[in-house]
């Protein structure tokens, strides 16, 4: 079961979120995908999270892996997409000051072309 799709650009891949609910029994799945994204050649990361409405503690964990990862490899991470709901969560525990968060997929891809 995969919970995203990727789409390759020249100089960065779109991860698109499939997923509604990323907890319990998906946070594993999530983790192994998103992680060997990261072990690739492509720097650059865009996740498109449009399609998620609810993430446990565990996917955020899992999201902070894969900016600490992107850090050390030098390549930028950006997150687009967010509900209101999500968005409410990044801000409350401060998540905001750590990703780089756009509202929409080009404006994300202008970011990392940049």
């Amino acid at each position: 079961m995969t919970l995203m799709k990727c789409e390759e650009k020249p100089d960065y891949t779109v991860v698109y979120i499939q997923e509604k609910k990323i907890f319990q029994d998906k946070v594993f799945t999530f983790r192994e995908e998103l992680l060997g994204l990261a072990e690739t050649e492509k720097h650059n990361l865009i996740i498109d999270m449009s399609n998620v409405e609810v993430i446990n503690s565990s996917g955020l964990g899992v999201l902070i892996l894969l900016y600490d990862k992107q850090k050390k490899n030098e390549g930028k991470l950006v997150l687009c997409g967010l509900s209101m709901l999500l968005q409410e969560i990044f801000e409350r525990m401060r998540l905001h000051t750590l990703f780089q968060i756009e509202s929409s997929l080009p404006d994300a891809e202008k970011q990392v072309i940049q």
